[in-house]
């Protein structure tokens, strides 16, 4: 097996690619390209700073949306669409952290 990253093939539909384009796609799919590691870290991250009372910072939850919407609109057939609501509850979640963080401050100023 020959190392072929991204040609035209690879674009094609499934039953006209070669054997070979579609190791290659299986490769990347189950290794690089999977969704697995990024959210293991990202919930790792997230169960970490709730564990120190830290509040989420807004960007992992936008970093992540904009990540999956590129990813979605290259590969449209694609698990990524389902990471979407898991983004959106992240700044969601970041934001109602800042707003009872500042309600706080306030009430015991």
């Amino acid at each position: 097996m020959r190392l072929e990253l991204w040609t035209v093939e690879h674009w094609q539909p499934l039953r006209t690619q070669r054997l070979e384009v579609l190791a290659s796609n299986a490769a990347f799919w189950s290794t690089v390209g999977s969704f697995a590691l990024p959210l293991i870290m990202i919930g790792a991250l997230v169960v970490w700073l709730g564990g120190k009372h830290l509040p989420l910072p807004s960007f992992l939850g936008w970093s992540l949306l904009a990540w999956i919407v590129v990813a979605s609109l290259i590969i449209e057939v694609s698990g990524f669409p389902l990471g979407i609501p898991v983004a959106i509850c992240l700044v969601i979640g970041a934001r109602r952290q800042k707003l009872r963080r500042v309600t706080l401050e306030e009430a015991s100023a």
